[in-house]
């Protein structure tokens, strides 16, 4: 493994909450689980992958050469970052409220977070680890690793699986 795989392996794992999220805006919008899927964001999608990407990858980024687009995009993603944050507060907030403004709230999260994924797979995270050498990926993965040992466990997969579950009965 390597911190870039580590990273696309989080994306997966964030895709599969949105995509459960998804379907779930269209059918029961259950208060509980959708405390569920606030815990999930803030904890597994904004605390472990987006803090290793702000805190470890992005200040390495500082020190290197960036183009100017790579720039652009990291601001982008910051922004992004920010906008999601401020988007689960809103979930949180309007969980007990009216089903429409709940579903619209799903839906602004559904495509912030499939575009946000989308634009660092296949526009930023390739060409920005390019820019370090091998014993820098390294160190990259092991302050990564270093991260995550710093964060409460929790199974993540099994949270997911645990909110179909509650889903579907």
């Amino acid at each position: 493994m390597n911190a870039i795989t580590l990273l696309f392996t989080e994306h997966r794992l964030i895709q599969k909450a949105i995509n459960i999220l998804n379907k779930f805006s269209q059918k029961d919008l259950n208060p509980v689980l959708i405390d569920g899927f606030v815990d999930f964001f803030r904890t597994y999608a904004d605390k472990r992958h987006h803090g290793k990407e702000e805190a470890i990858f992005f200040k390495a980024l500082e020190a290197k050469t960036l183009s100017a687009e790579l720039k652009k995009i990291m601001v982008e993603l910051i922004e992004e970052h920010k906008k999601a944050r401020k988007l689960i507060s809103d979930l949180e907030s309007l969980k007990s409220g009216p089903r429409q403004e709940v579903q619209s709230c799903i839906q602004k999260i559904v495509r912030l977070y499939t575009s946000h994924i989308d634009k660092e797979n296949r526009h930023f995270f390739i060409p920005a680890f390019d820019l370090f050498s091998k014993e820098e990926k390294n160190n990259l993965l092991k302050r990564f690793q270093e991260f995550d040992q710093t964060l409460v466990p929790k199974d993540y997969e099994q949270v997911l699986k645990e909110i179909e579950k509650l889903f579907h009965s």
